[in-house]
């Protein structure tokens, strides 16, 4: 069985699909980094500040720019 991509591209134009796309992975980050964020907080997984870094408590390692 062969996919055939005219069906897709008949029914929505190639700027939508690569819209859809960008809404998606927008809502999975959005929707995943906090649950991260909150997991590596109550495992205790922070990097401590120290002499050389910027920021003053602790930083969760996983989950955020």
């Amino acid at each position: 069985m062969e996919f055939s991509n005219d069906i897709f591209s008949f029914y929505f134009p190639a700027w939508s699909m690569v819209l859809a796309g960008f809404l998606l992975s927008w809502l999975i980050t959005f929707t995943s980094i906090p649950s991260i964020v909150s997991v590596a907080k109550a495992k205790g997984l922070n990097d401590k500040p120290n002499g050389r870094s910027s920021h003053n408590n602790g930083i969760p390692l996983f989950g955020g720019v």
